[in-house]
Formats: C-alpha cells, structure tokens, sequence
C-alpha cells in the first residue's frame, strides 16, 4: 500500500497577495471577486453551546465593523465563529483566484491584542516563515475557510503561555473587527477583487478553566455519516456501510475501538458515537467520491464544502465516510491518495449545518486485512499485515485534531510548522536526503516532499533534530506512525468548546 496523504486545506496560494506598492498584473477577465453560491448553498448554522460554554450571539455585522463582547474571568479559550450571510466567495489576488476566507482582523480583550491578521507571520499576508515568532504569537491562524470561518485562542505556545500565567485568558471588555480576505484585499496595495460590502453573522464562544487550568481529561462525541454506498462496490470495491447493520460490523467495531484508544492516549474519552446514514440524495451524489481541487478547496460551493453542510446540529465531531477522495489539479500533490480532508481548521464547535462542519475520510481501506486487526494496539503498519479499520480510525483521529485546531507538525515541503514549540520539526533543508535537498521548497512538480522515514528520530540513521514523523498530526500517514502528541497539542484540544 502507498503511504496515506492527510489534507488540511491551506493556503499555499496567499503568498501572492503582498503588501507591496507595485500595480497587479492585468488580468482576463477582469479583476474581481465572485458570488458563486446561493444562500441555501452556504446556511447559517445555530450554536447548540450550553453551560458552562459561554455563548453570544453579536448577531449580522458588516466587514470592517468593530464588535464589542466580553470573556469572563477564568476562561480557558475564546472561539469567534464568522458565517456569511452576504459576501463574496472568492477574490481575484494578482490575477490569483483564493477562497474569501472569514477570519476577524483584529481581536482585543481588556487592552491585549489576541489576534491581529496584518502581522506578516500567516494567514491573509503570506504563508508563515518564522517558526518561532508564530509559536509566540497569543493566537495563530492559516487555513481555508470559505464562508465559515473560525478563530479559537489559544492554539500556539504563546496563547496557551497566556492561559497558564494569567489564570485564563485576558477577561473584561473585548472587541473584534469583522472581515473576510475580500475585505483586507480592499486595504492593500497590490490586492485587487476587495469589496467592503460582506456581512456575517458572528458567534463568541467561551469556555471556562476546570480546576484552575485548562481540563486535562476531556470527552468528545462523535456522528459518522456513511456517503459510502453500495453502488460503488462493482467500481471501487467499496464496503457497503448502513446504520442499521453498523452494530454488528466487525470492521466498524474495530474502528471505533482504535479510534477510543489513539483519542485515549491524548486525555480524551470517546462518548457518544452515532453511526448515521447519509440522505439518499447526498449518497447518490457522491457515488463518485469527493473531488478536491488542488490543496486550496474550491469555494463554499464545491463538493467537500457542500458535502459537510449536511451535519446535523449539535456539538459533535462530524464524519463522513465517502467511496474516495481525488485531489484534482496539476500542482503539488495532484494524484496523490487522500484518505482525509478537514472543512477548516479550527471547525465551528458547536455549530452543525455550515460548509465547514466536520471532515470527510475514505474507506477505501476499512475492509483491508481484516486478518490483521488484532490485539488492543492499534496496527498502523502499510507495507505489511495490514489492519484497515485501524488506519481508517487513525485518519479520523488526525481530521478530529484538525478540526480542534492542530496544524501538520511539519508540512510536506518541510519549511512550515505548527506554531507549537514542544512539537518536533523536519526540515527538508536539513533532513531530506541529501540527495533530493536541492528539490527543497523549489515550487515545481517535482519538489521534495517529507516522508515519514525522514522524520523519525529515533531512527540510526535520522538527521539531528528530525522528528514528528510518529506524530499523528505529520502530514502523511506511513510506516513509523504511532498517532502520538505533545502535551502542548493536548491542551489545544482540551480548551476547544467542542469536548466536554
């Protein structure tokens, strides 16, 4: 079996939109943005928070509106949920087409600034290049979130370093400016396709500290959708998954308990789990699989966007198990095996029915080497006695620590990181093989990326300061993984508002 590659959806392309002075390239068409999806194509979900989540409901604001809200004393994290009501879904960056990702420009608690999105360490200004000025950062954020976008503080060292000396988070008197990349696109010189006409609705979410510190033991429910049906057996050799026999079936079962213990070895308790059957509609749509272009998405109306709007309310984790996952394109990555994509990272605890409301994994390996799948330890090999319900739940595993708001510890070009300090980085330039290092961060088809082997540590062979590759968040899952995480990347997931 090949290695599994793990998806977030990044924005490798926002690099183009730089804050210099120089006019843009002329495009054709013309520049600008585009409104590509009906409203019932992109719905507003309703938080489902109940005590001790705080919730506040600030209503629809227009970008570049300044919002007041307040975090109360003793808060382990603050979640800001964007959801568009009226806005564009994508931007024209120097003839560059992005999703009009939803993030807030500025955040501001009792005169702290949490977030500010013109720093030049991620997000709408470019890709992240210091990996020590981002760890230090209150709050990070860098993915792609069309429509729906989400910010939970604290997700790096810095933000949780504010946790733990100040007793929680800065509390009193708070404010956050409203904006999209359409709207920071209007602001810069270089940008062009802004509009300053987006409105949103806007959710605060805060969750308090549990014996003065964030909660060290934590439970995180869990709906799975089954898209995965049989008409695709003949074709794609896929399981035929039904809620009414899920009870009963063996792979399913496996999966589950291997999911309980990778999710058990990093303090969370697996609740409820609810296996669902999708609408026959949505099945028959999907037959196919999921189509992702290229790495960045596509909009709030392409297929995984308009698949995950199906997640019913409530604050679970959602899943949908679909036939497979193509990864269209010419560019880095196209035709590789994706066996997982998350809708956006962080997800929106609390908030089901938006184009960002869960993940989607393949089965195509659920019913591999059934043989195998045996002992309470999860069976993570690819080349040898394979156990396909544990690969399977080690793939929802990584979406789930995506959609809490872990980034990859290293991505596949090996030049960016999580802004976590305790998480192990593999650097191509230092621990590609020497061989392929001149095809590091080259930007042609034939980059080098970072395979498993080149990140493990406790390999003879290993470079000095090359790990991460058994962290369940490296980018690609191979032989050598174990679905480990630090201690940092636990108390990420244990302050999100979606475990309990």
């Amino acid at each position: 079996m090949r290695p599994r590659t793990l998806v977030p959806l990044l924005l490798v392309l926002s690099a183009a939109c730089g804050g210099g002075s120089s006019s843009p390239a002329a495009c054709t068409p013309s520049d600008g943005g585009a409104l590509g999806c009906s409203p019932s194509e992109k719905p507003v979900g309703t938080s489902t928070a109940a005590a001790p989540l705080g919730v506040q409901l600030l209503g629809h604001q227009q970008v570049g509106t300044s919002v007041p809200f307040t975090v109360p004393a003793g808060t382990a994290s603050l979640t800001i949920v964007e959801q568009a009501v009226s806005a564009l879904d994508s931007v024209t960056v120097d003839c560059t087409p992005l999703d009009n990702v939803a993030v807030p420009a500025l955040v501001e608690v009792g005169g702290k600034t949490l977030y500010d999105d013109t720093r030049d360490d991620g997000s709408f200004s470019g890709a992240p290049t210091d990996p020590t000025a981002i760890e230090n950062l209150p709050a990070f954020f860098f993915s792609d979130s069309p429509s729906t976008g989400t910010l939970t503080i604290p997700n790096s060292t810095g933000g949780l370093a504010l946790v733990a000396q100040g007793g929680g988070l800065p509390s009193g008197q708070g404010t956050l400016v409203v904006s999209d990349y359409a709207y920071a696109c209007s602001n810069i010189s270089g940008c062009s396709g802004g509009s300053t006409s987006g409105v949103y609705d806007v959710t605060v979410l805060t969750k308090p500290l549990v014996n003065g510190g964030i909660p060290s033991q934590v439970t995180l429910d869990l709906n799975v959708y089954f898209v995965a049906t049989s008409a695709c057996i003949t074709a794609h050799n896929c399981p035929a998954l039904s809620q009414n026999t899920a009870s009963s079936d063996v792979d399913l079962t496996r999966m589950k308990s291997t999911l309980a213990t990778l999710l058990g070895n990093a303090g969370v308790s697996l609740g409820a789990v609810q296996f669902l059957d999708a609408p026959s509609t949505v099945q028959s749509a999907y037959t196919a699989g999921v189509d992702i272009p290229e790495v960045t998405g596509g909009s709030a109306c392409a297929p995984l966007e308009q698949l995950l709007k199906n997640a019913g309310p409530g604050n679970t984790m959602n899943i949908f198990l679909v036939p497979f996952i193509t990864l269209s394109g010419s560019g880095l990555g196209a035709g590789e095996q994706v066996v997982g994509v998350d809708g956006t990272i962080p997800g929106p605890a609390t908030i089901g029915g938006t184009v960002a409301s869960g993940a989607i994994v393949s089965v195509e390996d659920l019913r591999v080497g059934e043989g195998n799948c045996t002992g309470s330890s999860p069976v993570l090999n690819l080349t040898a006695n394979v156990c396909g319900a544990d690969i399977t739940a080690y793939v929802i595993a990584h979406e789930t620590g995506h959609f809490l708001g872990l980034y990859h510890v290293t991505e596949a070009d090996g030049t960016e990181f999580d802004p976590l300090a305790g998480t192990a980085r593999c650097t191509c330039s230092q621990c590609a093989p020497l061989g392929s290092r001149s095809r590091c961060g080259d930007g042609t088809a034939t980059q080098y990326q970072m395979q498993v082997s080149d990140c493990l540590a406790a390999l003879p062979n290993a470079a000095s300061g090359c790990g991460g590759g058994d962290d369940l968040m490296f980018w690609l899952l191979d032989d050598g993984a174990k679905g480990t995480l630090t201690a940092d990347q636990q108390s990420v997931i244990h302050a999100n508002p979606l475990v309990h």
